[in-house]
């Protein structure tokens, strides 16, 4: 059983290799493929990516907030009457003042 599983392996790997053409690779081709793999152009990407998200994290802070909280209570079976009862909050917040930088508004 083990000689008939190698054999079969054997034959698959050997048939795979000698299946396989090479394609030709034209200069062009090959530069786009270099530029695109290459690790130090990807991290470089990589940190521009991350100034991008810190210029807009700074940029956050120009403008307003909204938040919205609502909650709803339903004392049913817990108590000899039962009770309904909900709450919501709405606040808008404009920062004028942020860690020594006044804002120009």
């Amino acid at each position: 059983m083990r000689k008939i599983i190698f054999f079969t392996i054997l034959f698959f790997s050997v048939s795979s290799i000698l299946m396989a053409e090479e394609l030709p690779l034209a200069l062009e081709d090959a530069l786009i493929i270099a530029l695109r793999e290459n690790r130090t152009i990807l991290i470089g990407q990589e940190e521009i990516n991350k100034a991008k998200a810190k210029i807009a994290e700074s940029h956050a802070d120009l403008f307003p907030s909204l938040s919205f909280l609502g909650s709803w209570t339903y004392t049913r079976g817990y108590y000899s009457k039962d009770m309904s009862q909900t709450g919501s909050q709405l606040s808008l917040t404009q920062p004028i003042y942020t860690g020594g930088k006044p804002l120009i508004l």
